[in-house]
C-alpha cells in the first residue's frame, strides 16, 4: 500500500495521462513494474484535482475506499481518504527463548568438544553460504550442551 499527497495535478486520473515526464515515469514505475493499482478516482482537493492517491498492488486487500466531504477529517484544502485494510491477523504464541547463563559456562569443556572438530576438512574449499551451517550447526551443538 501506498497512500500519499502526491501532488500530481497534471496527471489525469484514473487514466493516468500526463504530460509530465517525471510524473509519467513514476506512473509507470508504480503500475507497469510494481503492479500497483491507483484506486482515488474522485478529487481529493478542493480545487478539483486527485492529488491524494492510494496504490495497491493486492486489490482485495483494500475495501470501502471513500474520500470524505471537505474538513471532514480535518481542516484542510485537501480531502481526506477512508478506507480498510481487509486482513486476516492471526497471533501465533512465540516460543520461549532461550537465554545461556554464561557466567556458569564450562569453557574448557566447550573448548574440549570443539577442538574435536576436524574444522579444516568441514569448511575447507567451500562457498560461505554453503560453510557457515557447517559451522554454526557444530559449534551450537556444542554450545547447548556445555552452556545449560
Amino acid at each position: 500500500i501506498l497512500i500519499g499527497d502526491l501532488n500530481f495535478p497534471e496527471v489525469k486520473w484514473p487514466d493516468t495521462s500526463t504530460s509530465v515526464n517525471l510524473h509519467k515515469s513514476f506512473i509507470d514505475m508504480i503500475t507497469d513494474e510494481f503492479g500497483h493499482t491507483q484506486l482515488i478516482d474522485v478529487p481529493t482537493h478542493k480545487g478539483g484535482n486527485i492529488l491524494d492517491l492510494a496504490f495497491t498492488n493486492i486489490s482485495d486487500l483494500i475495501k470501502d475506499v471513500k474520500v470524505l466531504s471537505h474538513n471532514e477529517a480535518c481542516n484542510s484544502d485537501h480531502f481526506g481518504i477512508d478506507f480498510k485494510v481487509g486482513l486476516d491477523v492471526s497471533y501465533r504464541k512465540m516460543e520461549k527463548r532461550k537465554i545461556f547463563n554464561f557466567s556458569k559456562a564450562n569453557w574448557r569443556g566447550l573448548n574440549f568438544e570443539l577442538k574435536k572438530i576436524d574444522w579444516n576438512a568441514l569448511i575447507e574449499s567451500k562457498d560461505p553460504h554453503i560453510s557457515w551451517p557447517l559451522f554454526k550447526g557444530p559449534l551450537r551443538s556444542r554450545t547447548d550442551l556445555i552452556l545449560n
